[in-house]
């Protein structure tokens, strides 16, 4: 069963357990990100899963503009989305599947 759920997201790395296959090829395919906004002050990314599929940790980095992204080994993954809020804030989010962000 699919069903669209949404996720609070906050500065910095965010760990979610999400439903989907981590071996599709699209590095985030299972679930599928459909949009990320603010709610008032809050980041929240809503996503499409399928409750029927096994759950995976994703790893999900927010940053905003001009701010530094981790180096190192830390890879913060594909272009989830932008956000911006009434108060002219941008937050970038990038995502990756949690053995990829280590």
């Amino acid at each position: 069963m699919e069903i669209v759920y949404k996720y609070e997201l906050n500065a910095g790395w965010n760990a979610l357990q999400l439903p989907g296959n981590p071996d599709t090829g699209n590095r985030l395919c299972g679930p599928a990100i459909l949009d990320v906004a603010f709610q008032g002050d809050t980041l929240v990314m809503w996503v499409r899963v399928d409750l029927e599929r096994e759950t995976n940790m994703r790893m999900f980095y927010c940053a905003m503009t001009g701010q530094a992204l981790p180096a190192g080994d830390h890879h913060i993954g594909e272009y989830v989305g932008t956000a911006t809020n009434s108060h002219g804030i941008v937050v970038h989010v990038f995502g990756a599947y949690a053995k990829d962000a280590q």
